[in-house]
């Protein structure tokens, strides 16, 4: 059990005396572990991590806690530690030894282990824990299953989860049942919804007609028919508009039902995605079914229930970003790593798998194989532009074996079928003003740029030219976005004129619809994602692309770089943009222009230097210092409360993030003058925030 000061609801100082609880926190961790054959060296864990608790003076802490009395709390887990190291298991003391911090480095674990007041206090707590009882009584593992290298590097990670998730749920069991019974039914499992969805899924398409309904029914029931395979590694190609979101859904519950999977984790790049893939299943489900686990969705204050299940994710069906899920799976904080054990035996889905950055793709594909091929789960790569990511090379060691849900020559079917539109490509430099008067001449259209700046510009140039049109950039905050995203839906599907400026933050996975177009050359798959938002149901005979390289334009740097000018020069050769293999050549291509490991991850794991790692795995690679924007009544009521109190109250963080921008340091220091701290560390906006374009700067 975790030692903490705690009064009961009752009022009590009863005290539960540790000999009743020893075992619970080993027993639990050993049944979460059971699933991937490691419950023996779950439970040593649990009853290394327990001696600690042995120590006197936290005995006395204890009972001072518990009586009312002031108590400082005494550090425990670092003797759990030495007790796996004196049991032979070294490496099992990572585990332990982070238990209420985090997993340690090697050097830092082999530290604690030298210092001299910690062996001396050792010495008494082993004799304590002797005198009370405590002893492994056989639970022995081989300790040659702990070598150095990757799988090790990933089971100590899971043991870990197992730990601390035991450990957590079993103080929560003893000393607040009420808690406890809000977490969701061990009966809730995946397997139960696919019914739910086939009939609803029939619903929604009895006497739906055209070619975009006929490949959206062949894509689904190829998604159906794949559930059957083994577990695997599974790619599912697909055009942009081909319900690829419900048919990698039936896919996921249909093969959790097959393989008597736990859960299914659906991960998409983006917060807007999350909450269209999140409103598609609560359409589907009832409402307590689906778990939303992301920064947008705490802003919306979930239920107790829900709050719960974001610790360790005890729940069947799960709407997450694919930075939660991957930075959580080579994290080192308990808090994070919690969840762990409970992704094992999943069905993990990929939405937009095109967007993982190179830079970290050899970790991530590394710790996601080893999940397939060693923790029961199953990953489906969805994406209408697929990486190369079955391939091994000196630029990345990709996956084992990938299986494709849609037969390669079908997929080819499907987007000759679902050609909704014609690229033009114009390689010539244009100037924002004549961009904008083409612009300008349509009706519903829509332009992508490639950075914040050029969307402002080329919004002032059709202003200047009176083109009325929409904006949507990172200058603007997530709640200004989203008030942007409805009223382009609504003239949209009115029928109304709509010109819609933006950069990237509206390509993959947004759901609008215009006749035509416009997207700065950028890397290869961002055209093709902009693209999916023309003529997106088929109701024109076709629509136009026009993809055009601006004068004075700017582009990121890095891999968004190198990316698009391997993308312009494909373009100048001239390729077939609706030919889904052209991705792979372009992909196999990108990585051997940007490292897939830049940061080292790979050899840090062997080194099992844990912090490092959780410290570099960064999905978004993003130095930028938020700014809050009062944007609205409850931004400006949060932001008076906070200056009054000169703090932030728990979840404030979380509650502010719809109302942040994000500066790059440069621009961070530039802006001193329009800026107030008003807590440690949170800066408030008071320069100019235009209706229209958001946060500009003098």
């Amino acid at each position: 059990m975790r030692a903490v000061a705690h009064t009961p609801r009752d009022g009590s100082t009863q005290w539960h005396d540790l000999s009743t609880h020893l075992h619970d926190t080993a027993r639990l961790a050993s049944r979460f572990a059971t699933k991937f054959q490691s419950g023996e060296l779950a439970y040593i864990a649990g009853l290394v991590h327990d001696i600690g608790k042995y120590n006197p003076a936290f005995q006395r802490y204890l009972h001072d806690a518990h009586a009312g009395r002031e108590a400082t709390s005494v550090p425990h887990a670092v003797y759990g530690g030495l007790a796996a190291r004196d049991a032979g298991l070294h490496a099992l003391a990572f585990t332990v030894h982070g238990d209420h911090t985090q997993m340690p480095a090697p050097g830092d674990l082999q530290n604690s282990f030298r210092d001299r007041e910690i062996a001396t206090t050792y010495d008494v707590v082993r004799a304590a824990a002797k005198a009370g009882g405590w002893e492994l009584n056989g639970h022995l593992v081989d300790p040659s299953i702990f070598r150095r290298d990757l799988d090790t590097e990933m089971l100590l990670r899971m043991v870990f989860s197992c730990l601390v998730d035991a450990d957590y749920l079993d103080t929560e069991a003893h000393f607040d049942p009420d808690r406890a019974a809000l977490r969701t039914p061990a009966e809730h499992r995946p397997s139960g919804l696919l019914a739910t969805l086939i009939a609803d899924q029939e619903r929604i398409m009895s006497g739906a007609a055209g070619a975009v309904n006929v490949v959206r029914t062949e894509v689904y029931e190829a998604c159906l028919s794949a559930a059957a395979s083994d577990r695997s590694v599974f790619r599912l190609v697909a055009p942009t508009g081909a319900g690829k979101t419900r048919s990698a859904l039936a896919f996921g519950l249909a093969h959790a039902l097959r393989h008597d999977h736990e859960r299914v984790i659906f991960a998409v790049p983006y917060l807007s995605i999350t909450d269209q893939v999140a409103q598609v299943a609560r359409a589907i489900f009832s409402a307590g079914v689906v778990l939303e686990h992301h920064s947008g969705v705490l802003t919306r204050e979930p239920t107790d229930r829900n709050r719960l299940a974001t610790q360790n994710w005890d729940a069947p069906l799960i709407v997450t970003t694919t930075v939660q899920l991957l930075e959580s799976l080579l994290s080192s904080r308990p808090s994070r790593c919690r969840k762990l054990h409970n992704i094992a035996r999943s069905v993990i889905v990929l939405d937009e798998v095109q967007t993982l950055p190179v830079r970290m793709l050899q970790p991530a594909v590394s710790v996601l194989n080893e999940l397939v091929q060693r923790y029961g789960c199953s990953v489906v790569l969805s994406t209408a532009t697929q990486p190369a990511l079955e391939v091994s090379s000196r630029f990345l060691q990709g996956f084992d074996t990938v299986v494709d849900i849609v037969a390669p020559e079908t997929a080819r079917q499907h987007f000759r079928k679902l050609r909704r539109v014609r690229y033009e490509v114009d390689p010539n430099p244009a100037s924002w003003g004549r961009i904008a008067a083409a612009f300008g001449r349509e009706k519903r259209a829509m332009i992508v740029v490639n950075t914040r700046a050029d969307a402002r510009d080329l919004h002032m140039a059709a202003t200047a030219l009176d083109v009325r049109a929409e904006h949507l950039s990172a200058s603007m905050c997530g709640a200004h976005r989203a008030e942007v995203l409805r009223e382009v839906r609504r003239k949209l599907d009115a029928g109304e004129e709509c010109r819609l400026i933006s950069t990237q933050v509206i390509e993959a996975g947004v759901d609008v619809d215009f006749e035509t177009v416009f997207s700065a050359f950028g890397p290869l798959d961002s055209i093709v994602q902009a693209a999916g938002r023309c003529n997106r149901e088929g109701k024109l005979a076709e629509g136009r692309v026009v993809v055009f390289w601006p004068q004075y334009g700017s582009l990121p740097t890095g891999q968004y770089l190198t990316a698009t000018h391997q993308a312009r020069n494909m373009l100048r050769r001239g390729v077939d943009l609706h030919d889904p293999e052209i991705f792979e050549r372009y992909f196999r291509r990108l990585y051997q222009g940007v490292g897939t490991d830049a940061a080292g991850i790979q050899d840090l794991r062997r080194q099992f230097d844990y912090p490092e790692v959780a410290a570099r795995f960064r999905i978004v690679d993003d130095a930028q210092q938020d700014v809050i924007i009062p944007y609205d009544d409850r931004a400006r009521s949060l932001i008076e409360r906070i200056r009054s109190e000169e703090e932030l109250r728990p979840g404030d963080l979380r509650r502010l993030q719809r109302y942040t921008v994000g500066l790059y340091p440069k621009d961070f220091d530039k802006a001193s003058p329009e800026r107030e701290e008003i807590a440690e560390g949170l800066w408030l906006w008071t320069g100019r925030y235009a209706d229209v374009r958001g946060l500009e700067m003098i």
